[in-house]
């Protein structure tokens, strides 16, 4: 099912930077509130620890336009926490193929984990949601047959918030503060490109070419 966009996207294809800045952060918050949203999951890319680019799919949990800050979740036995906590820098993107709209963000991010930031999320996540942090292997582990990420206790269970509890062990929460902000629009007509970055306070707009 296709989503409609939370603005017009008449802001793209004029020259205002300010209300072109709001329909994207607009487009974002969308995202992170509604599981139909093209926005709703994006692409999280990290240095290995060979130097190398790794990319997955994260879910979009939460957004703070005035830290400049997503929020996603992770295992934190995911191999990403440890390229993460040892160079902090990252790209994240999204593509909605409806809108032909592209956002991508250079950031730097925090791994929480066991702290009062974790602990408030934690507390706020569904049953479902935590019962991943249960699982007996490590994401990207190998394994001896094939698996799912729910515990055998939980598979057939009725999940709650007390037999899910344990998975506190292993959740993490990523904050990414945004220092750069890229927005590509497709027309037939002819695309148009831009970008925002984080200076002096302040969010200074430039023109891109496409």
């Amino acid at each position: 099912m296709n989503v409609e966009p939370p603005v017009s996207l008449d802001a793209f294809a004029g020259e205002d930077s300010q209300a072109i800045r709001e329909g994207v952060f607009q487009c974002l918050r969308q995202g992170c509130l509604n599981r139909q949203s093209p926005f709703h999951t994006l692409s999280l890319a990290t240095v290995d620890a060979d130097g190398g680019p790794e990319v997955r799919t994260v879910v979009f949990r939460g957004l703070d336009v005035q830290q400049r800050q997503v929020r996603m979740h992770t295992d934190l036995r995911s191999p990403k926490v440890v390229s993460l906590q040892r160079d902090p820098r990252a790209t994240l993107l999204w593509y909605a193929p409806e809108w032909k709209l592209q956002v991508r963000a250079r950031a730097s991010v925090a791994v929480h984990h066991a702290d009062e930031v974790a602990a408030a999320y934690w507390e706020s996540s569904h049953p479902r949601s935590r019962r991943v942090y249960n699982a007996p292997y490590p994401p990207g582990a190998p394994t001896p047959h094939a698996v799912t990420d729910i515990a055998p206790h939980l598979l057939d269970a009725v999940v709650t918030m007390e037999n899910t509890a344990a998975g506190f062990g292993t959740f993490a929460v990523m904050l990414a503060t945004i220092t750069r902000l890229e927005w590509l629009m497709l027309y037939a007509s002819g695309n148009r490109r831009g970008c925002f970055h984080w200076q002096d306070a302040a969010w200074r707009h430039q023109w891109l070419a496409p």
